[in-house]
């Protein structure tokens, strides 16, 4: 089992190095390629060092709860130390920060595929499709102070994706139709859908969305002046 983690780690080394040299191979790239590359290398880093947890760490931790010898308070300890290896390791890098920065680095090179004359375009609508929809989550979903923060990341979000050429749009519907089932007591339909989403029954999905290079220019969005809301 160590060997197997130890390969699942390393498997990803190959696109590690395409994700480094991709701008390279391509001439005139595009400066969104060098976005993504950095986003790529820190999401594939993170996946590694959160994997190969199962390699370095887990089985010290293992061999201790098995040890016959280990006192309660040592077993004790070590499910303890487990705990805190798998939610640091496997949730926030793996899970959380690798597969957002690889998201993030897949959407760049899709948006870059359109504006590319080394690709045909369509080919970035596979990429676009398969970093469609993402979820902002908080461990706690009726803690006010972790729904503003999850907030000032949205927008924080937003407004860089603007700056790079993306757009984006919140999907809340999931999410209220979500609260809506808990309300009535029903099948939690919409609810376990998110949570199979997330992966991690320890995290509440707070603020779906979808980000892509948009095919047609939006409309501003309406604001009213100062004069007209305080008077």
């Amino acid at each position: 089992m160590i060997y197997t983690w130890l390969a699942f780690a390393w498997v990803g080394l190959p696109l590690l190095f395409g994700i480094i040299l991709l701008d390279k191979a391509i001439e005139n790239a595009s400066p969104l390629l060098q976005v993504a590359k950095t986003a790529g290398v820190i999401g594939a880093i993170t996946q590694m060092v959160g994997l190969l947890r199962w390699v370095f760490v887990v089985p010290v931790i293992a061999a201790t709860y098995t040890n016959p010898t280990s006192s309660e308070a040592a077993k004790e300890a070590a499910l303890v130390a487990f705990q805190v290896v798998h939610q640091y390791g496997g949730v926030v890098l793996g899970e959380h920060l690798g597969q957002a920065f690889t998201i993030l680095w897949m959407a760049l090179v899709s948006a870059a595929m359109f504006k590319s004359n080394f690709f045909k375009p369509w080919l970035g609508w596979f990429g676009v499709a398969a970093s469609a929809v993402y979820i902002l989550a908080v461990p706690n979903g009726m803690d006010f102070t972790s729904r503003l923060q999850c907030g000032q990341v949205w927008q924080r979000i937003h407004l860089w994706a603007t700056t790079q050429g993306l757009a984006m749009q919140p999907l809340n519907q999931m999410t209220e139709r979500a609260d809506r089932e808990v309300q009535l007591g029903i099948e939690p339909v919409f609810g376990n859908a998110i949570a199979e989403l997330i992966g991690d029954e320890n995290w509440m999905g707070i603020m779906p969305f979808r980000m892509g290079y948009p095919t047609e220019a939006g409309l501003p969005s309406p604001r009213r002046g100062l004069d007209k809301v305080i008077g």
